[in-house]
């Protein structure tokens, strides 16, 4: 999982389709990308059940599957400026003694 969101284009494609479902047009034009590239990134999110798919006419819009994936990825973002800002966490561990 982490592996596939390790991709900066995937990362884009997920919090673009969090406000709302898109066709490969729509984030081709906003990410401004190749289609082939939008493409094949969202056969890899779909692959591995990010993503769905929901015809409309003779598009086909993808959205989240889950979008508690965005929490992953926020908690992610959030370790990492912990760890390069060399902060302490909100929360602690005690380990027994």
């Amino acid at each position: 999982m982490f592996k596939l969101l390790s991709n900066p284009t995937r990362l884009r494609i997920l919090l673009l389709l969090e406000k709302e479902p898109l066709s490969v047009s729509q984030i081709v034009t906003a990410l401004k990308l190749e289609q082939s590239m939008v493409s094949h990134q969202l056969s890899l999110l779909r692959k591995h059940q990010l993503l769905t798919t929901q015809r409309d006419g003779k598009k086909i819009r993808y959205s989240l599957t889950d979008p508690h994936i965005l929490a992953v990825v926020e908690m992610a973002y959030e370790h990492s400026a912990h760890v390069v800002l060399h902060k302490d966490h909100h929360y602690s561990y005690q380990k027994d003694q």
